[in-house]
C-alpha cells in the first residue's frame, strides 16, 4: 500500500514537473547570457559597472541616436514556452526615455511596441511586455530590441536583468497593479459579522 500512495505521488510530482518545469530564458544578468549576442544601432557597452541593477556586477549602456535600438540576437528558437519579455531599465542621469521593444522572428524585425510613460532619472523600473504585443508569441525568435524610436537622440540609459518569462502571460496592458483604499466604503462583509 505504501509503495502504491509514493508510486502515486511521484506521478503527480512528474507531472507537476512538466507543467509547469519550464524555466525562464535569461539574456543578460550582469553579463550576456551563452548563445546570444549584442548587435544593433545604438551605441552600447555591456560591462558597465554603474549603475547596477539588485547587486549585478555590471549592466548595459544605451545611448540611442534617432531611430535606434540594441539588438539582443541569438539563433533561432522556439518561443512558445515564453510568454513575456522582461527586463530592468534606468533612464541614468536625466531619464525621460520612451523606450520601444520589438520582437526579431527568424531574422526579421517586428513592429515597434512602444511602452508607456517615461524612465525616471536613477532609478530601476521593471517592464514587462507580452511577446504576444511584440508579434514574437510561438514562433522561431532570434532576437529583442530595445531603443528609442524618434528622430532625436536620447540620453543614455541602462539595461539589466533581462529575460524571457516562462508561464501565464501578463494581463492587460504593461502594469498590473491593483490598488485598494480600505478607508473607502468600509461595511461589514456579512450582517452577521
Amino acid at each position: 500500500m505504501r509503495k502504491s500512495i509514493l508510486w502515486g505521488w511521484g506521478i503527480l510530482l512528474g507531472a507537476i514537473t512538466a507543467v509547469f518545469g519550464q524555466s525562464n530564458l535569461a539574456i543578460y544578468d550582469g553579463a550576456l547570457e551563452s548563445g546570444w549576442q549584442i548587435w544593433g544601432w545604438a551605441t552600447n557597452n555591456p560591462a558597465t559597472t554603474s549603475p547596477v541593477y539588485n547587486g549585478e556586477s555590471d549592466s548595459i549602456s544605451v545611448s540611442c541616436s534617432g531611430w535606434s535600438s540594441l539588438y539582443l540576437a541569438a539563433s533561432a528558437f522556439d518561443s512558445t514556452p515564453y510568454t513575456n519579455l522582461v527586463f530592468y531599465a534606468n533612464g541614468g542621469a536625466s531619464g525621460g526615455q520612451t523606450l520601444a521593444v520589438a520582437g526579431v522572428v527568424g531574422g526579421t524585425g517586428q513592429s515597434y511596441y512602444i511602452l508607456s510613460g517615461t524612465l525616471p532619472a536613477n532609478k530601476w523600473t521593471n517592464i514587462v511586455v507580452p511577446l504576444s504585443v511584440m508579434n514574437a508569441a510561438d514562433s522561431q525568435m532570434t532576437g529583442v530590441w530595445i531603443g528609442i524610436q524618434k528622430e532625436a537622440a536620447s540620453p543614455t540609459f541602462y539595461l539589466d536583468d533581462i529575460y524571457l518569462q516562462a508561464g501565464p502571460p501578463a494581463g492587460p496592458g504593461l502594469t498590473n497593479v491593483i490598488n485598494i483604499d480600505v478607508a473607502q466604503n468600509r461595511h461589514a462583509i456579512s450582517p452577521m459579522i
